[in-house]
């Protein structure tokens, strides 16, 4: 083989490693990207738990201390203010 030939097959190597190269590097920030939303989604799924879980414990205790007549007023109170921010 001539040192042309030669040349010609070490650059045509380089040139596939690299390109490989460029394809795992892609690969891992797209998987990082994706196990970041996961995590981000999985972060607000649980905040969004402890919200329910603090409203519905809140509920229970008005429940307890308010007579119906009070709690029917708060749940008209509440419904009324749902329908003006919609």
């Amino acid at each position: 083989m001539a040192d042309e030939e030669l040349e010609a097959l070490r650059a045509e190597k380089l040139a596939q490693l690299q390109n490989q190269q460029k394809v795992k590097n892609k690969l891992k920030k797209f998987l990082k990207k994706s196990k970041i939303m996961k995590l981000q989604s999985g972060g607000e799924n649980e905040a969004e738990e402890r919200r329910n879980a603090a409203e519905q414990m809140k509920n229970q205790i008005l429940a307890q201390i308010l007579d119906q007549q009070a709690r029917a007023r708060r749940n008209i109170t509440i419904n009324i203010e749902i329908n003006i921010l919609k």
